[in-house]
């Protein structure tokens, strides 16, 4: 599957103490890769998950994203930030731009096939 974005994904000293707080498995390191059908992959050491945008939190500085399976599996959500000094600000404008689309029209592919 083709991808529309990659953004990299970094786990902080306080997403460390949210995760543990909410018990949420967070990524260390990886990818965050946004997918021509509209889904999510999260590459970390080798494996590939493909998710679900579920929320987003946006400050200036960062987006929060938890993304969870397809379907639904009870307590499998991730949640990620994307740092904007991490990116380019096309990157972060993109990914700003994906994440507000998604939002307001879920389940639907980005980019229209050829007919």
């Amino acid at each position: 599957m083709a991808a529309t974005g990659q953004w990299p994904i970094r786990r902080t000293h306080w997403t460390d103490l949210a995760g543990a707080v909410l018990g949420r498995p967070l990524p260390g390191q990886g990818t965050l890769i946004l997918r021509t059908d509209g889904c999510w992959m999260i590459t970390s050491h080798g494996q590939d998950r493909v998710l679900h945008l579920a929320h987003a939190w946006q400050a200036w500085a960062w987006l929060t994203l938890r993304l969870g399976d397809d379907p639904p599996v009870a307590a499998s959500s991730v949640q990620v930030t994307i740092w904007k000094a991490a990116v380019p600000k096309a990157a972060w404008r993109q990914l700003c731009l994906a994440v507000a689309r998604q939002l307001a029209l879920p389940r639907r592919a980005h980019i229209k096939e050829a007919s």
